[in-house]
């Protein structure tokens, strides 16, 4: 028993790490492959040692989220390919995909690139078109995230209201900013709030009435019958 329960833990420690070769491996080809390609790169022979473990490695990638297969790709021999994130593999379907987003968020590059190894240079061959807009790692300056832009939308600036817009200096600190608006007459917004406390009114008594009476509007219009009673 406990030599069979070492014999499955050994199985499932090699298909684990196969796996993880395998999606490599179709993440770097970038193109369909048959099985038969994925088990020569993994060096697993067709013995009869290894018939379980690749048994259940096809299993595996057909199960597998990031593979995508095809019965009858590849002349019928069934093909195994990388499924990235977005699907994406050209600039159109990159434009494409940026004129669905629903939100700015923008795409990240590297989500790009897990499956479509020259997104950073079509990105690049799209930023200098102006149909897109980077965001660059400050490191190498390479492309980190990506939005859709419109040509149509830029226009040309004056040299001169350019030179005017660069000449205004922006102030080095908190401080210097408080100092600019106080300045201008205009009051920061970290001012303290000076709260203004108002004193409870005094209620007034009311005088006593001596007797309840109604009517009283009345009085000097209504005549007195009293005495016309029988």
């Amino acid at each position: 028993m406990a030599q069979l329960t070492s014999s499955a833990a050994t199985l499932g420690s090699r298909l684990f790490m196969n796996v993880a070769y395998a999606i490599d491996y179709l993440k770097e080809k970038d193109r369909p492959l048959t099985f038969d390609s994925i088990v020569a790169y993994l060096s697993l022979d067709h013995s009869d040692d290894l018939r379980q473990l690749r048994g259940a490695l096809r299993r595996a990638l057909l199960e597998d989220p990031r593979v995508l297969y095809s019965r009858d790709g590849l002349a019928g021999k069934g093909s195994f390919e990388f499924r990235s994130k977005y699907g994406v593999r050209s600039q159109e379907q990159l434009l494409a995909l940026l004129q669905k987003q629903s939100t700015a968020v923008g795409i990240l590059v590297k989500d790009l690139k897990d499956g479509w190894p020259g997104a950073p240079a079509a990105i690049e061959s799209l930023a200098a078109q102006g149909a897109v807009l980077v965001v660059r790692n400050k490191k190498d300056n390479a492309p980190k995230k990506v939005w859709l832009d419109d040509a149509s939308l830029r226009h040309p600036v004056d040299e001169a209201f350019r030179g005017m817009w660069d000449a205004v200096k922006l102030p080095a600190n908190g401080e210097e900013v408080r100092e600019k608006l106080e300045a201008a007459g205009l009051k920061p917004t970290t001012a303290k709030k000076v709260v203004q406390v108002v004193a409870p009114r005094e209620r007034k008594r009311k005088a006593a009435r001596g007797g309840r009476q109604t009517n009283t509007h009345m009085i000097g219009i209504l005549r007195d019958y009293s005495h016309k009673r029988k």
